[in-house]
């Protein structure tokens, strides 16, 4: 698959979105801040693309096993966050826009830090409306959550001593609801490897730097960027900077391609956790369930009539098949 010129359009700031711009902002700095006040990302996400795709073609030379199939044009073209994508019709033939999942695409981790926002969100304002946590300290009775936003860096002789580093931070965040995602890089030589996560509800006070006490909905600020969303937008704040792309993941020497190669083939072929949930984050609210049940059940009965009616409509073609049988015989 060659180079799409993808065509791209700007679309409505939402708080999914202003946590992924936020993850992936040091991509292109200068072009961030523009986006920003213009409310435009058009150009943002095209001065990554073009970035993505030199790194795609250094990471090829350097035998990257996962580019030598189809998943090479599809990395090349896989639409960004943040903006609508789509491409104009090729001799009557529809494109359509796949995401690559790879694991050091911006805009898939973009789409990931998106989900992110979305399920935190969910949860805590799912906590708040379900009287969970009453702060027993409170007069007036409102609902206090604590809410951890952060990451780690840690570097080692190998991706593998990082991932074990990594692993024992894992275990040191003791939040009962927790959402982390995993990133390793090549910087100056060394493996590079990066935490991010979202913490709900501690089981005991951790970190007071990273820790986070909100009391009811309104001491959340809102932000120009979405309008008038607080809980949401605070939120996605956090995230983003929580979940930020290291940028030398992307920039490096191209002297460096071959390393790079052996580097994500390495955690390729291993396939390692690189994103993990625990808790009441990995739940679904009691609304979203009754939905999906709501769905289920409808599907079933529109199945079901549809299949009453294909039998119906079998059973009368085999009686006519049977009368004609029946007069060519007579």
């Amino acid at each position: 698959m060659s180079d799409l010129k993808l065509v791209m359009e700007a679309q409505q700031p939402t708080p999914q979105r202003l946590a992924a711009s936020l993850s992936i902002r040091q991509l292109a700095p200068k072009k961030f801040a523009a986006a920003v006040k213009k409310k435009d990302f058009v150009s943002f996400a095209e001065g990554i693309q073009i970035s993505w795709r030199i790194w795609l073609a250094v990471l090829k030379r350097g035998h990257y096993e996962v580019l030598d199939s189809k998943k090479f044009g599809y990395a090349r073209n896989c639409p960004p966050v943040l903006v609508s994508s789509s491409v104009p019709d090729v001799v009557g033939c529809r494109v359509r826009l796949v995401p690559c999942r790879l694991l050091a695409c911006p805009f898939c981790y973009g789409r990931m830090v998106m989900k992110v926002q979305d399920t935190v969100t969910s949860a805590l304002i799912s906590d708040v409306r379900n009287s969970a946590q009453i702060a027993s300290d409170s007069p007036d009775g409102t609902f206090k959550v604590s809410v951890r936003f952060g990451f780690f860096d840690v570097e080692g002789s190998s991706w593998d001593a990082c991932y074990t580093q990594l692993e024992e931070l894992w275990d040191a965040v003791a939040y009962e609801g927790t959402i982390s995602k995993r990133i390793f890089w090549l910087e100056g030589g060394s493996v590079r490897g990066r935490l991010s996560f979202a913490g709900m509800n501690p089981r005991w006070p951790l970190l007071g730097e990273f820790k986070e006490k909100v009391c009811g909905l309104n001491e959340w600020s809102s932000s120009e960027f979405c309008g008038n969303r607080p809980l949401a937008n605070t939120i996605a704040k956090r995230i983003g900077s929580a979940f930020v792309y290291p940028p030398a993941s992307l920039y490096v020497d191209a002297d460096q391609h071959q390393a790079l190669g052996v580097f994500f083939n390495d955690i390729q072929n291993k396939k390692r956790r690189l994103y993990r949930t625990t808790g009441r984050l990995r739940g679904v609210s009691t609304e979203a369930l009754s939905t999906r049940k709501a769905n289920i059940t409808t599907w079933r009965e529109n199945f079901n009539e549809q299949l009453g009616t294909i039998l119906t409509e079998l059973s009368d073609i085999k009686e006519v098949l049977q009368q004609f049988k029946g007069n060519n015989d007579g």
